[in-house]
């Protein structure tokens, strides 16, 4: 009864890693027809990469709903599944934002998004949530057809700057349209 036990659990491990590396890369895990494969790769080099030129995302480029697909702070990021989990979300209607995250809104607010020398801020003015009257004043960036969002913590200044790394004191979100 054990082995059986064993098994379907690391099947089901094998299969959420999958799962987990295919969301976040946009890579197949596991390639069956190599020929596939290779199309697919010429497919990927053609679309814009977080290196190329991208112009800077305004606010009519955000409107919509947005996966959370990668997420931390302080340097550090969660595993790859856990945004999978909690369905991690953002809904930008106008210039009004909703969090949700396991089919709970956490906090609501208002989406100021404007240029600031080299950089796209990307400030949200809570209105309700645990950190409702506050701001957070952030930055955004085109990472291929994600969106990179850096976040200064509840009082504290806007990040200076990209990449995120793990000497960042900033909270990190990878978003792709849903």
């Amino acid at each position: 009864m054990l082995i059986p036990l064993i098994s379907l659990s690391l099947i089901v491990a094998v299969i959420l890693w999958g799962v987990g590396y295919t969301w976040i890369t946009g890579k197949p895990f596991i390639v069956v027809n190599p020929g596939t494969a290779n199309k697919q790769l010429e497919i990927q080099k053609s679309k814009p990469t977080g290196n190329s030129i991208q112009k800077t995302p305004t606010l009519a480029d955000l409107q919509g709903e947005w996966s959370i697909v990668s997420f931390g702070q302080n340097g550090g990021k969660a595993p790859f599944f856990i945004p999978w989990i909690v369905k991690a979300r953002m809904v930008i209607d106008g210039d009004r934002y909703i969090k949700i995250m396991g089919g709970k809104t956490i906090e609501s607010g208002v989406l100021v998004i404007s240029r600031d020398g080299d950089q796209t801020t990307f400030d949200e003015y809570v209105d309700t949530g645990d950190d409702s009257g506050s701001a957070h004043l952030g930055i955004i960036r085109w990472v291929g057809r994600k969106i990179e969002h850096l976040q200064g913590k509840t009082g504290e200044d806007r990040p200076t700057g990209f990449p995120y790394s793990t000497d960042s004191t900033c909270g990190y979100a990878l978003m792709k349209r849903k």
